[in-house]
C-alpha cells in the first residue's frame, strides 16, 4: 500500500485515478503527488474501493471511463 500526505486546495483532495489491467496511478491537485502501484489481482477479481482512513470524505464528482 502506498500512502502520501493529503494537499488540500480550497479545502478540497482532486484525485485522478487511473487503473488497468496490472497498475494504479493516483494523481492528486494536477499531478502535484503522484502514486504509480502494480498489482496482480486473483483471477475473476472484478472489484475496486476507495477507503478514507480516521475521518470521513464526500465524493463531489465521479467520472468512469473504459481505457482503450
Amino acid at each position: 500500500m502506498e500512502s502520501a500526505p493529503p494537499i488540500l486546495e480550497d479545502g478540497a483532495l482532486k484525485l485522478h485515478i487511473v487503473v488497468d489491467h496490472c497498475s494504479v496511478e493516483v494523481f492528486t491537485q494536477s499531478g502535484k503527488v503522484v502514486l504509480t502501484d502494480l498489482v496482480f489481482p486473483a483471477q475473476g477479481y472484478t472489484e475496486n474501493w476507495l477507503a478514507v482512513e480516521g475521518g470521513h470524505a464526500t465524493i463531489r464528482t465521479l467520472t468512469v471511463m473504459a481505457l482503450s
